[in-house]
């Protein structure tokens, strides 16, 4: 009954994609993710799996990890080195620690029965390959379906197509919810939606305007064909 929530802030939210604030983050662990858990004592707070990159929204983090009436309990990675960039230029600390900091968060988030991911960041990317090739969960008794439950994922296109064949039996059960959910995806309330810059169609382009909006230092920059 573990959630991942891996959460991409720092320049992934300047250039690259849309980003939520941490408060929403823990309105999508409360409101999507915790319903959907089969709890057998409610006496009993599952782990929420966190694992970032950057400080500030581990810092946000702490009060929600001191509240005992948030109704998950918090795992982080104690070797979270927060080096606060994806760009190897930009790494706060030594690139080896980034490393082994980035390898102890895949292993995290592959025990998770269910992980929400920014797929607009290339190793969230590859944890959502991992967990959609039966890596880590599937492993651990939790069957999940082989998609997003969506069409398509509009940045990574073929990645994530439905095939449900291996899945859907006759006897007419649902479906369960896939391990990996990336927020890029649909499916999931617009509040709760990223978009990647790659993203050319008409809901990412409103959610652009709306990130500019709430972000005016971005203004001044170019983002592909959202804007200014």
């Amino acid at each position: 009954n573990a959630v991942g929530l891996a959460i991409r802030g720092s320049d992934k939210c300047k250039k690259e994609s849309t980003c939520l604030p941490f408060s929403r983050y823990m309105e999508l662990a409360t409101d999507i993710a915790y319903p959907s858990l089969s709890l057998q004592s409610p006496a009993v707070r599952p782990r929420l799996i966190m694992t970032t990159e950057d400080p500030v929204v581990f810092n946000e983090s702490l009060a929600f990890q001191q509240n005992f009436s948030f109704p998950f309990q918090f795992l982080v990675n104690d070797q979270d080195n927060m080096q606060g960039s994806g760009f190897p230029r930009e790494f706060r600390s030594a690139g080896e620690n980034t490393i082994v900091s980035t390898l102890i968060a895949f292993q995290l988030h592959l025990s998770a029965g269910q992980v929400y991911l920014n797929c607009c960041s290339n190793s969230h990317a590859v944890i959502a390959q991992l967990l959609r090739a039966q890596c880590g969960a599937r492993r651990h008794g939790n069957e999940f379906a082989y998609n997003t439950m969506t069409s398509r994922n509009t940045h990574y296109g073929d990645w994530y197509e439905n095939d449900l064949s291996d899945s859907n039996s006759s006897s007419g059960s649902i479906i369960p919810q896939p391990v990996a959910r990336c927020l890029s995806d649909e499916g999931l309330p617009r509040r709760f939606r990223i978009c990647c810059m790659q993203s050319k169609d008409q809901f990412c382009s409103e959610l652009f305007v709306e990130h500019y909006q709430n972000n005016p230092g971005l203004l001044t920059k170019k983002f592909g064909n959202h804007g200014k």
